[in-house]
């Protein structure tokens, strides 16, 4: 879903506060990681952190170039949620991230309690990579890519196909489980899986209930369901 608007923007300060804001989740939970781990010396977490970096680097300097408006949409989406559950997910997020950041970083090396055969990591890392493709078309393609759920009056938005959008209704939520699912491959953490378990079945209540809202108020909605009849996943969902 992708809607067309023709206005020129600059980053202005929530932009810039979208980026800041975005890189000091990444070092919080970095210091989380080593300091729940006991140690700096962890090839996997360094790996991790190098590719968030990597893709956060990558898709500012692109929105900074090609949709910054979207950044400063992102930088205000805390004082602009349109509904409660927008504010309470926009809190709750990073601190289930950091949750999992200090699990990780307890059961895989301060304790080694259990982990994964070091092979995994490829195929994490492949994953990974995957996710940051799909995510970084997605954001591109989607003016108005947000965290929140927000229906535009505005009648120059008009919604098409373009992109990710021709497969999956949601493509921005699929990238972001893809993700999920490659970072206890990439960490060699299983016992992660069981706080990712919770928050994809949380982004999936999510991604419900806004397909919900965009069927009953965002014009032009219904059409483009019957079109690209999957949420998430292709044959699946």
């Amino acid at each position: 879903m992708n809607f067309s608007q023709d206005k020129t923007y600059k980053v202005n300060r929530s932009g810039i506060r979208s980026i800041l804001r975005d890189f000091l989740i990444v070092a919080v939970n970095g210091v989380i990681l080593f300091s729940a781990a006991g140690t700096i010396k962890w090839l996997n977490a360094w790996i991790y952190i190098g590719l968030v970096l990597i893709h956060q680097i990558t898709i500012k300097i692109l929105l900074i170039i090609k949709n910054p408006e979207l950044l400063n949409e992102q930088g205000r989406a805390i004082k602009k949620a349109s509904i409660f559950s927008d504010r309470i997910f926009i809190f709750i997020y990073p601190l289930a991230t950091m949750v999992l950041s200090f699990m990780t970083g307890i059961s895989s090396v301060r304790f080694k309690l259990v982990g994964f055969p070091s092979f995994l990591m490829i195929p994490g890392i492949v994953l990974f990579i995957c996710s940051s493709f799909f995510g970084s078309w997605a954001i591109l393609v989607n003016k108005h890519f947000k965290a929140d759920i927000t229906v535009r009056g505005n009648s120059n938005h008009k919604i098409r196909s373009k992109g990710p959008y021709r497969y999956v209704r949601h493509p921005g939520y699929a990238a972001w489980i893809m993700s999920a699912v490659s970072y206890p491959l990439i960490m060699s953490s299983p016992l992660s899986y069981s706080i990712i378990s919770v928050m994809i079945v949380l982004f999936i209540l999510r991604i419900w209930h806004k397909d919900n809202i965009f069927h009953h108020k965002l014009a032009g909605y219904k059409e483009y369901a019957r079109e690209t009849r999957y949420r998430l996943f292709p044959f699946v969902w």
